[in-house]
């Protein structure tokens, strides 16, 4: 998140990705049990100022949480250049997921489009897991991650390494391969190729192999605070 990330700004990154749930006050309190909203809106300031640009603002949305505030979110991707990432809720330990709260992306699409015409798709990546849309004249670009309800598995190239070092293939299995512990013991680079390569092979088609959102909120997984990536 943002609320420290000004204190790190330009020492040596080359691109930035902030997360921002919500533009109200209370709701960011609520949320993250923490009064540290202008934090976050002062690190967005100072990296576009650094020239982070476009800056990545990922925003999970949730039903009866925050998706009255897509419209804001929207204003701020053509003001600035900042493309604002829509999420749809993902099931992780601990998030209390339930499908209730979920927004698909072509919900937020339709209403956006209606309510601020003129929205087009973008050329991107074949392996980016966003779609991406403008405005004619606008400075940034709002996204779309459709993991739930539009899986882009069979594109996706991400691999994730965790801040204690275990690799995660896919971000919805519980499986890791710890890379760290393989240090400790020696391990050579051949050696710590071959342990990636056999985690690649793995790999399901999709989402870790499970059927359903359900069936990924079923099993034991980290806290997406504690994957990152």
């Amino acid at each position: 998140n943002g609320v420290s990330s000004h204190l790190e700004l330009g020492t040596g990154l080359d691109k930035l990705n902030l997360s921002l749930d919500t533009l109200q006050r209370d709701r960011f309190l609520e949320l993250t049990r923490r009064d540290a909203l202008p934090k976050v809106l002062r690190a967005v300031d100072a990296a576009l100022a650094l020239g982070y640009t476009p800056l990545k603002l990922n925003c999970v949305v949730m039903r009866g949480v925050n998706e009255h505030e897509v419209d804001a979110f929207a204003a701020l991707a053509r003001a600035r250049p900042i493309d604002v990432r829509f999420i749809e809720f993902m099931p992780f330990d601990d998030n209390d997921w339930s499908d209730s709260k979920l927004v698909p992306s072509a919900e937020l699409l339709a209403a956006l489009s209606q309510r601020q015409p003129g929205l087009r798709r973008l050329r991107t990546d074949a392996h980016d897991v966003a779609r991406t849309y403008s405005w004619p004249g606008a400075e940034g670009s709002v996204s779309f991650i459709s993991s739930m309800t539009e899986p882009f598995c069979g594109g996706c190239n991400r691999l994730r390494l965790t801040a204690d070092g275990s690799l995660k293939v896919c971000l919805f299995g519980g499986s890791e391969i710890s890379l760290r512990d393989a240090m400790r013991e020696g391990a050579s680079d051949a050696q710590l190729l071959s342990l990636v390569s056999s985690a690649l092979g793995r790999k399901h088609a999709r989402h870790a192999g499970l059927a359903s959102p359900h069936d990924i909120a079923r099993t034991k997984n980290r806290p997406m605070t504690t994957i990152g990536g």
